[in-house]
């Protein structure tokens, strides 16, 4: 049975209605209720009971949007037939239900009176003078009258619609209390709205609530002064331009709620002091608590890429809570106590605007002065730590590290480049250039030394004197052997240099160090010479390296033919020798006059000792053909002769 109690409730509250059309009609509907009382005061009782026969499944809704298109929800719905409405205001009540298998619903509306309390701010004068100021709230708003009872057997005063808010009361004799309470013109709820009551110690003798709330310094020499007012008190501005004495601006008004005064002609860079002097109704002028402007002004640190601010004001009656720096609009730091501080979060080229805010312990907050500054920077030290070195037989590899004042979060290193012995440094790197290294790929490092320098330019576009120039190690061959270019590639000096020997894969197989020396000679004897490629590698001061291009040494052969030997026995030139330098094959044939071979060596250490056949060769003149192979691969025939001698 419960689940077809829940089905039927689903299909009443799931009744079918006209697209955008309310769920409460204005007659109609099919169900029907009655409500005791049909209106009344809050807080208000209501009893509602259902007049439709057969009616079952009742619930109702007892705070229901009549605009909404859609059925009340299931969670406001409620079997209970006693509602209570703590507060005023009309109301719509809504019954759903089943009749003879038939969905329904109904809508009423329900009235309920304000009954609350007005609101008031009471003065009292020594002679007896009262002033009752009276606050906009919904009583104000709701009831036709407000009653004030005195408290003396005087007439009770009625304020109506229209009226001032301020009432004033001459007491003879010694005052009690005053009682205020709404009512309404056609007596309804009469007894029943609730009174304010207000004693002497309600008074509001030294009319605090009339202060500065805010207090803002203007680029443009305007004061900007922020403050709460009361009915029927005049209030002024007053200032004090660091005299000590106050002076009266001129500017006053005597309206509740916020006002806002504008105090002109002032230097923002200059501080002073502002107050509100009121008049209650006794005549007695009341000062309110010392509110001083801010000056906030461009510190005196210089570091790089920072802002300085500093910032001072004269005292306040209130204590202090704490300062808050903003930078464009946004709280950047605070504190309690400081009166400066270093905004390292900025970047050279950009305009930042700053403003300091002070809270005091009484709510107020005093602005200072808008101030746009630009964050400062050293000049840029020349750069002293780099290094250039090279990658392959198209690329050059720089690398610097940056130390000194002047550095900035952004800013571009320049690289410039110039042929050893060139006319003039050019730009090579890309503008804004970020990156410490730089591989310069425009170059042909195994034909002619290159030279950098560097230029450290800042975000403060402040630049560094050029550096000194460091150069590409060219290393070349001589007749003698190899050599390098003496230009160091270290900013920091040179340490020693190496000869690095490279087999064919690439692999270093040693490194010969050459101290200070820029080359290396080569012994005929040291045949190793022809297989291998070299580079110079240098150690510079700093601990880094560089190197120099790659070379493939090669030297032509060298052959040393004697022109005459002498097989005699002597020991004196025995053999016909062959001295063959940087080859990889050798062939040596000897002819006799008749072009017959005589001796056939593929070994330069083995020469011809004048035998042929087993026995001495006659004297005379021979002919000899030498085949040899360079490193290159290239075939060379030298062909000669020469005479054997006894």
């Amino acid at each position: 049975m419960k689940n077809f109690y829940t089905v039927l409730l689903g299909l009443i509250l799931l009744q079918i209605v006209p697209a955008a059309a309310q769920y409460c009609p204005q007659t109609g509907g099919g169900g029907g209720f009655s409500f005791n009382p049909s209106h009344g005061c809050a807080p208000l009782e209501v009893q509602v009971a259902n007049e439709v026969a057969g009616g079952d499944l009742i619930k109702y809704a007892y705070d229901f949007d009549r605009t909404s298109i859609d059925p009340p929800a299931e969670a406001v719905l409620t079997e209970d037939t006693r509602h209570i409405y703590p507060e005023a205001g009309t109301f719509t009540i809504v019954q759903v239900g089943s009749a003879h298998g038939t969905g329904f619903h109904y809508c009423n509306d329900i009235t309920v009176y304000e009954t609350a309390a007005p609101e008031a701010q009471l003065v009292l004068c020594p002679d007896g003078k009262a002033l009752l100021t009276l606050l906009e709230n919904k009583a104000t708003k709701v009831f036709d009258g407000i009653i004030v009872n005195w408290g003396d057997g005087s007439p009770h005063d009625t304020w109506k619609k229209g009226d001032d808010y301020a009432l004033e009361h001459q007491y003879t004799v010694p005052f009690s209390k005053i009682t205020v309470y709404g009512s309404y013109q056609d007596g309804r709820c009469s007894g029943l709205t609730q009174p304010l009551v207000l004693t002497a110690a309600n008074s509001a003798t030294s009319l605090a609530d009339i202060k500065i709330s805010s207090l803002e310094m203007l680029s443009n020499g305007r004061a900007k002064v922020t403050f709460q007012g009361m009915q029927g008190i005049k209030t002024a501005v007053w200032l004090d331009e660091g005299t000590g004495t106050f002076v009266d601006t001129g500017k006053a008004t005597q309206g509740a709620g916020v006002q806002i005064a504008y105090i002109e002609n002032l230097d923002p860079t200059k501080r002073y002091r502002f107050a509100l002097v009121s008049r209650d109704i006794c005549d007695n002028p009341v000062q309110s608590e010392i509110v001083s402007n801010m000056v906030l002004e461009e510190g005196s640190v210089t570091l790089d890429e920072i802002v300085s601010v500093t910032w001072k004001s004269l005292p306040h009656s209130s204590k202090l809570s704490q300062y808050q720096l903003k930078r464009d609009g946004k709280v950047i730091f605070s504190s309690p106590n400081a009166v400066s501080y270093i905004d390292n979060a900025v970047q050279c080229g950009k305009t930042y605007r700053y403003e300091l805010l002070a809270v005091l312990e009484n709510g107020a907050v005093s602005h200072s002065n808008e101030l746009d500054l630009v964050p400062t920077s050293s000049a840029p030290e020349k750069i002293i730590n780099g290094y250039v070195s090279v990658l392959d037989p198209g690329q050059v590899e720089t690398r610097v590290s940056l130390t000194g004042v002047g550095l900035t979060s952004t800013y571009d290193l320049i690289v410039e480049r110039s042929e050893a012995g060139g006319a003039g440094f050019v730009p090579v790197s890309p503008d804004n250039n970020q990156a410490l290294k730089f591989l310069d790929s425009q170059v042909h490092p195994a034909q002619r030394s290159y030279c950098y320098r560097f230029i450290y330019e800042n975000a403060c576009q402040l630049r560094s004197p050029p550096s000194d120039a460091v150069c590409t190690v060219l290393l070349n061959a001589s007749a003698a052997g190899l050599e390098w270019t003496t230009s160091s590639p270290f900013l920091e000096g040179i340490d020693t240099y190496f000869l690095e020997v490279i087999d064919e894969s690439g692999s270093v197989i040693d490194a010969i160090p050459k101290g200070k020396l820029h080359n290396h000679l080569v012994s005929l004897n040291d045949q190793s010479m022809t297989s291998y490629q070299y580079r110079a590698k240098v150690l510079g001061a700093g601990g880094e390296w560089s190197y120099s291009n790659v070379l493939m040494f090669s030297r032509d052969p060298i052959l040393l033919v004697p022109d005459a030997f002498s097989p005699n026995g002597d020991g004196i030139n025995e053999y016909f020798e062959v001295k063959a330098y940087f080859t990889t094959r050798f062939v040596l044939s000897v002819f006799d006059r008749w072009g017959g071979v005589v001796f056939r060596s593929e070994d330069p250490a083995k020469g011809w000792d004048g035998y042929r056949d087993g026995s001495l060769a006659a004297e005379g003149y021979y002919t000899y053909k030498i085949e040899v192979t360079d490193i290159g691969g290239q075939v060379q025939v030298r062909k000669g002769g020469f005479l054997l001698l006894r």
